[in-house]
């Protein structure tokens, strides 16, 4: 392809559009690539979109990369590239649609408005992110002691004034056995909820506490858990995993409050730690 000329010697920047795309991908050949190298050293506009583009691609992979698209949506999409040969009547809008993003200087503001989007996207729901997920990770940095408490007490009513009126689930503080020691607690606000972290360490492992509202987390709006767990959690009311690492994690619910704990202990040894003090702990 080479360089079309409009009438007064412009250049035809739609015969790029495909080849900016292709870049971002990698899926040029040597000859395109430097094809568009050489028109985007003299064309600002091309230029601006190319950069648009890579840098939309790479905010995604980086934020989001690691999410996995919820089931409807691959749906949706699957059935929209089925039908996408069979007329409606939005076909019409569609190729106006086309029309518009066919000009150079228009790719670029949409990519912006999306990555504006997006970013919205994620610091309202993203950034709690996953119960399970959220609890391993928050728990590997308090082994590797990158974990700083708000409040350090070994008193259980202490921890709990800490926590009085601050959120809007009771938290749980647990009175557990004699080898089982309270270290203390972090409250971790963000708009319209809160999350609370325990922590308590034994003679060999430690014991994280993750507790955050069931209604956030069943209407979207704070952090979130799988259709599997939450399936289990309706029908046994207690959630059990082992992760990668041998880590075990228990997923329960204690009437508004949903609780998370993870630690090097077996299941059975967390459940006698969790119990010990207050044996209707796990029962909703």
């Amino acid at each position: 392809m080479s360089d079309v000329q409009q009438p007064g010697g412009q250049v035809n920047c739609e015969n790029y559009e495909e080849l900016i795309t292709g870049a971002i991908d990698s899926e040029l050949s040597p000859e395109e690539q430097k094809l568009l190298e050489n028109h985007m050293k003299t064309c600002q506009s091309c230029r601006s979109a190319y950069e648009m583009e890579l840098w939309f691609k790479t905010f995604v992979r980086e934020k989001l990369g690691g999410r996995r698209a919820p089931a409807d949506v691959v749906n949706a999409i699957e059935n929209g590239i089925r039908d996408e040969g069979v007329h409606s009547p939005a076909s019409n809008w569609i190729d106006r649609l086309k029309a518009i993003l066919s000009v150079p200087l228009v790719r670029p503001a949409l990519a912006l408005g999306i990555l504006v989007i997006v970013t919205l996207l994620f610091l309202r729901g993203g950034s709690h992110g996953d119960v399970v997920e959220q609890s391993l990770a928050n728990y590997q940095k308090a082994v590797s002691g990158e974990v700083e408490l708000q409040l350090a007490s070994g008193e259980p009513v202490i921890v709990r004034q800490f926590f009085a009126g601050k959120t809007d689930f009771p938290v749980l503080v647990p009175e557990l056995h004699s080898h089982c020691t309270l270290l203390g607690g972090i409250l971790e606000e963000y708009p319209g909820g809160a999350i609370a972290k325990v922590f308590y360490v034994n003679n060999y492992a430690k014991m994280y506490l993750y507790q955050t509202g069931w209604e956030a987390t069943e209407s979207g709006d704070g952090p979130t858990i799988t259709p599997e767990v939450r399936a289990e959690l309706l029908k046994t009311n207690l959630y059990s995993s082992t992760d990668p690492n041998g880590r075990t994690v228990l997923l329960w619910r204690k009437g508004p409050t949903l609780a998370c704990a993870v630690s090097d202990m077996s299941k059975s040894y967390m459940i006698f730690c969790l119990t010990s003090g207050d044996p209707g702990l796990l029962n909703q």
